[in-house]
């Protein structure tokens, strides 16, 4: 979830359009609050009326838990959920809670970008052709795709290809009737490009 901050706080911690990724939500009182980091190199989230906020983009982490923290209902990592004493602990600068933080900081913003790229990446499919089936596979921005065609009529490429930098890659094999490619998610253009061409289409821009 993202929200942009539409109105400064009193303790100047938010910027005016300013956008921040949530970790969690709270519920008290019939207030809504959003915990946020205000600054990246922050070690510890805060949390802020939602009054300060516009939802741009509502796509919750699959890995949220909901439960009691303390007085208040809350929905976000599993740790601030099932330990009482996370968020104190975080505050006071332990190593081994700041880490916890970290890492679920990390899965969060990546469950919620693969989200995207899944979502995306089928709209982009069903736009191409219907008749495509798609599996897909993603994790640590890591893609691996197979789809079929269920027109027999098709007549497909075959294809054969790999690059390699050392840090990104993508391989693609392909025969006349499925298109697998695995690859790391800053060559999806590429990838989409010869799919296309694997389709049969012209434009190979």
């Amino acid at each position: 979830m993202i929200v942009k901050c539409i109105k400064e706080d009193r303790q100047g911690h938010l910027g005016l359009n300013r956008t921040y990724f949530v970790h969690g939500i709270q519920y008290e009182e019939g207030q809504v609050y959003y915990c946020i980091l205000p600054l990246e190199d922050d070690r510890d989230w805060y949390r802020f009326n939602s009054k300060y906020f516009q939802v741009i983009d509502e796509t919750i982490p699959t890995n949220w838990k909901f439960g009691m923290y303390g007085k208040y209902f809350t929905a976000s990592y599993e740790e601030l959920i099932a330990d009482a004493d996370h968020y104190e602990k975080l505050f006071d600068g332990d190593p081994i809670e700041k880490k916890i933080f970290q890492k679920r900081r990390a899965e969060m913003i990546d469950d919620v970008y693969n989200t995207h790229i899944i979502k995306d990446f089928n709209r982009f499919i069903y736009d191409l052709s219907p008749n495509l089936s798609v599996q897909m596979n993603i994790a640590n921005k890591v893609l691996d795709i197979e789809i079929s065609d269920a027109n027999a009529e098709a007549k497909h490429r075959k294809m054969n290809i790999l690059k390699d930098d050392g840090y990104s890659w993508y391989l693609i094999e392909s025969d006349a009737s499925t298109f697998k490619a695995n690859f790391t998610n800053d060559y999806l253009r590429p990838v989409l490009k010869y799919l296309k061409l694997w389709l049969g289409r012209k434009n190979f821009r």
